[in-house]
């Protein structure tokens, strides 16, 4: 693997980008509404087929390397402050952080700047029913900061070998690398769903199609449209059903592949409560403000919450932001430190602990300390909770 390190970073600016973008621009140019339907599903299927087994396969060789690389940095810096600073705080100008920051100028400007760049992902960038922010650019200008320049890198001590820093450099150029193959292979999806949707309009179902897998669409005798809105809407209820009777527990799955991905390597005892640090440093307490649905946001979603507040979540909804910035700590079972919500922590000094479990012991309103070493202990005195 360390012998593909090089290669495969060359190759995807030399190789892979410029086919995609290729790719892209012909996709781009077609309006999907205009096609015959048997066109649309044809071209439905190509696009599936290359995301599928070209361009995420790509994708996947990177974040293999990423983890990989990262594995190797982080046993490198471990027991060294400064080491590991350079590599929790590194300038990545991928990630949704850095190119956020790059949305500059006047209001009409930066959010022209942020559509540019970020209106094909969306909130949810795998989810094919989730509008892309060129949909709903309100959901994108929501995370626009005017006050957010990017993570300050930490510089690298000197007299470090070179070969020392050899290992650190291709481990962040991996993570840099990680962020880029997903956002630009997130252009496929954006077309994806751009022809799923036309797709919807021509046969009358709307967002219904997205209760239909790609096997069936593509199968499917579309001369039985009833039939196959029979069964979306159904599915559709069975969806409303359970989110009401959903886990909250994870068991295995986003958090484990976030720490492979990281090259974390803690790991906590079944029951304990607490998660793993991935932004601010020290201890907060503050009053525990639950949050069950990671799609709620805006006002309505947090009716009580006050700056200082820690935030108990499965998720990090993007749109979070302003709470996030007012919250004592986030605690989330899902996530991990590159995400966009995490790069912000960090240059925000605002503890962040993903990966959690035990928090079904928490209440809504309960008294907690969080630390910097992945701890959370309830308080008895809710006179020890701190108020920004």
């Amino acid at each position: 693997m360390r012998k593909q390190l090089t290669p495969t970073l060359e190759g995807f600016e030399r190789e892979v980008l410029p086919a995609l973008l290729d790719r892209i621009e012909d996709w781009q140019a077609l309006r999907f509404e205009a096609l015959p339907r048997h066109k649309l599903l044809k071209t439905i299927s190509v696009l599936r087929d290359y995301f599928v087994t070209e361009i995420y396969v790509e994708a996947e060789k990177i974040n293999l390397l990423a983890a990989f690389s990262m594995q190797e940095a982080n046993a490198v810096a471990q027991g060294d402050p400064a080491l590991r600073s350079h590599l929790m705080q590194a300038e990545l100008k991928y990630s949704p952080a850095s190119l956020l920051a790059q949305c500059t100028g006047t209001e009409e400007e930066a959010q022209a700047r942020a559509l540019e760049l970020m209106g094909h992902r969306a909130m949810f960038d795998y989810e094919l029913s989730t509008p892309r922010y060129y949909e709903a650019p309100g959901l994108l200008f929501t995370l626009l900061d005017p006050s957010h320049h990017g993570l300050e890198p930490a510089e690298l001590p000197s007299g470090v070998p070179e070969t020392l820093r050899q290992t650190l450099e291709i481990a962040i150029a991996f993570q840099d690398l990680k962020e880029r193959a997903k956002h630009e292979s997130l252009r496929v999806l954006s077309e994806l769903r751009r022809a799923l949707c036309a797709l919807g309009e021509d046969t009358g179902l709307g967002s219904l199609i997205f209760y239909l897998t790609l096997d069936e669409i593509l199968t499917a005798d579309w001369t039985q449209v009833d039939m196959l809105r029979a069964q979306a809407e159904q599915r559709k209820h069975h969806d409303t059903l359970c989110r009401d009777l959903a886990p909250n527990a994870v068991q295995l799955s986003l958090r484990d592949c976030e720490l492979l991905s990281s090259g974390g390597v803690k790991t906590l005892d079944e029951g304990t409560l607490g998660g793993i640090c991935v932004a601010g440093s020290g201890r907060a307490t503050g009053r525990v403000y639950r949050i069950a649905d990671e799609t709620a946001y805006g006002p309505e979603a947090f009716e009580g919450f006050e700056p200082g507040d820690i935030i108990v979540c499965h998720m990090v909804n993007p749109a979070w932001l302003p709470q996030v910035l007012q919250a004592g700590a986030v605690i989330s079972v899902v996530g991990g430190w590159l995400s966009h919500m995490a790069i912000v922590a960090r240059e925000k000094q605002i503890l962040m602990l993903v990966g959690a479990q035990g928090l079904e012991a928490l209440s809504h309103g309960d008294v907690i300390t969080v630390t910097d070493r992945g701890e959370i202990e309830p308080e008895s005195d809710s006179s020890e909770a701190l108020r920004a």
